[in-house]
């Protein structure tokens, strides 16, 4: 029986309090897998990591962003099969429905990593009142914000 451990700040992680609970299938019951559940003080750990890479990562450019989704898409299509019979397991569903799932990530990650070459800004005119000199712009740019939580749907994990 497999065992997912945690991915905690570039380290495989146990539990702290090792819990690990089973997932079982909801087709028929089975036990597919074993998971490691964090601490409260693991994801104050997590969140405080997230923050640091943040720190170094938020300078990089447009091409270092956009190789990093598409490592993170080589990751998944590497593993495609095998993400899409763990899917199947999990959530019950047929195999070729994890499969389009797993597809929809895919592309989802190759969408990410050719926007991340595009983002940029925006030219505003400001010469639309009485106050402004003829063709005065402003001019605005995206900028990394900060780490986000994300909350994954149990019906379609991967995407």
């Amino acid at each position: 029986m497999r065992r997912h451990k945690l991915w905690l700040d570039g380290k495989w992680l146990e539990g702290t309090d090792h819990e690990v609970r089973e997932i079982r299938s909801p087709f028929d019951g089975e036990v597919v897998a074993r998971a490691d559940y964090a601490s409260a003080d693991q994801m104050e750990r997590a969140i405080a990591a997230s923050v640091a890479a943040f720190t170094h990562y938020r300078r990089s450019s447009r091409f270092a962003r956009a190789r990093l989704l598409e490592a993170m898409r080589d990751g998944i299509a590497a593993r495609k099969a095998d993400l899409a019979r763990v899917i199947a397991l999990e959530a019950g569903k047929p195999i070729t429905i994890a499969e389009g799932e797993v597809l929809r990530a895919l592309t989802t990650f190759t969408v990410a990593a050719e926007e991340a070459k595009r983002v940029g800004g925006d030219v505003i005119p400001i010469d639309i009142d009485a106050t402004g000199r003829p063709y005065s712009e402003a001019v605005s740019y995206w900028v990394p914000r900060g780490p986000i939580l994300g909350i994954t749907p149990f019906n379609f994990p991967v995407n």
